[in-house]
């Protein structure tokens, strides 16, 4: 038994020696291998110290050079070494600046072209503008085209301030990029606009586009002889009816929605105003004068498309209903003279449903056969910019010549006011 203990005995004590020496060993490779690393960081730390010198020096030296060569080049060589400074700039940095992408941002006035629609000036003044800034420089994208949008790239802002009939002429308001947010004032701001009205008969649109519904053939009319002739005084008599704060029905031919469509959509699909029961809106005329002569007259739209037309082209229901609209047209252009409408009018107006109105009230049936806005806010014919004259420095001089008519309204404002 003693033998066996002792035995047992030195087997631990043996195994604890080379365990106490592998420990000893590890920590000599420990310490070791610290003292190399500080050698190490000793080292690298000097390297670094003389590279940053080195550096020092270079950049003295090539500062020197730099400074020598500036002062000693022509402005031949100054040049090619800004050139060569823009190649190696990235495509971003190269760029011009976006605070001058537009030439001049805020309001202005077009005269807007017969058969032309708002819509149709607005592209067409976007895309000269947008060709004017790819001329100088510029990344333009299309408006709406945010998800493939390039860093650097720019959209042209533009808008009109109250849509114009395709038919009506005059002026229209548009904003460039700024100036969009100044439209919304003139979407419900006062207008002035001369109208031609016709009376004894009424269309679809209330207007020379549409085809005759209704004459005064089924009408009894206020007369003066036996050629069944309105008198101009009974005329003047009605005006004033039509003036102050009054309601109108806005035509079925409109862009006003109901039901979440515009009207015009769901005319063309077949409804009448009794299916769409239209509300009346209210609306305000400041002022409405008589005038022997109307504008210049426009022809009913279904009539300029028969001029253009070869009769064998047509069939026979439309060649039937341009000799019946010829008829009609010429018995009452022969019956009622046409007289000219004055009319200085709140925003939401419409001249066709005013001319409607005052041709029934007369007892007869009455349609507008031209229409030309003068005036909208500040803007007159006088201030539009004709179309011949559309291009980017007319247009930006025409915005910075607007800012001047702003300004010279605000001071005849403050002169009535302390008058």
């Amino acid at each position: 038994i003693e033998t066996k203990y002792m035995s047992s005995l030195f087997f631990v004590l043996f195994f604890q020696m080379k365990f106490a020496s592998g420990i000893s060993q590890r920590v000599s490779m420990l310490t070791t291998r610290q003292a190399a690393f500080v050698t190490t960081r000793a080292s690298f730390a000097r390297q670094t110290t003389t590279c940053s010198k080195k550096v020092s020096l270079l950049h003295e030296s090539s500062f020197h050079k730099e400074t020598t060569l500036l002062f000693s080049t022509s402005s031949a060589s100054t040049a090619t070494n800004e050139s060569s400074t823009q190649n190696n700039t990235t495509s971003s940095s190269s760029s011009p600046p976006l605070e001058s992408f537009y030439g001049a941002q805020g309001l202005f006035a077009v005269y807007k072209p017969l058969e032309w629609t708002s819509q149709d000036v607005v592209s067409c003044i976007r895309g000269i503008l947008e060709r004017d800034a790819r001329n100088r420089g510029y990344d333009v994208i299309k408006p709406g085209r945010r998800r493939n949008r390039r860093k650097g790239s720019q959209s042209v802002k533009i808008g009109h301030g109250g849509t114009l009939d395709p038919l009506a002429c005059g002026v229209l308001v548009l904003g460039v990029g700024r100036g969009t947010k100044e439209l919304q004032s003139y979407l419900t701001g006062s207008k002035a606009y001369q109208a031609g009205v016709q009376l004894g008969y009424e269309t679809t649109t209330l207007d020379s586009e549409g085809t005759i519904t209704q004459s005064s053939s089924t009408t009894t009319t206020t007369t003066t002889d036996t050629t069944n002739t309105i008198a101009k005084e009974t005329i003047l008599q009605t005006i004033p009816k039509f003036t102050g704060d009054i309601q109108q029905i806005p035509p079925i031919y409109s862009a006003i929605r109901k039901n979440g469509k515009r009207l015009y959509e769901q005319a063309r699909s077949g409804k009448t105003e009794e299916d769409l029961q239209i509300e009346p809106r209210n609306v305000t005329i400041y002022s409405l004068d008589y005038t022997d002569a109307p504008p210049d007259i426009v022809m009913p739209e279904i009539m300029k498309q028969g001029e253009e037309l070869d009769e064998e082209e047509m069939d026979d229901g439309t060649k039937q209903q341009l000799k019946e609209q010829q008829s009609l047209i010429n018995t009452y252009q022969n019956l009622y003279k046409p007289f000219g409408l004055q009319t200085y009018c709140g925003g939401g107006t419409y001249i066709r449903s005013l001319v409607r109105d005052i041709g029934r009230d007369l007892g007869t049936y009455a349609t507008m056969i031209s229409l030309v806005r003068t005036k909208q806010g500040p803007f007159e014919l006088e201030h539009c910019l004709d179309k011949e004259d559309w291009n980017a420095d007319k247009i930006y001089e025409c915005i910075r010549a607007s800012e001047k008519l702003f300004l010279d309204e605000e001071e005849e404002e403050e002169k009535m006011e302390e008058s």
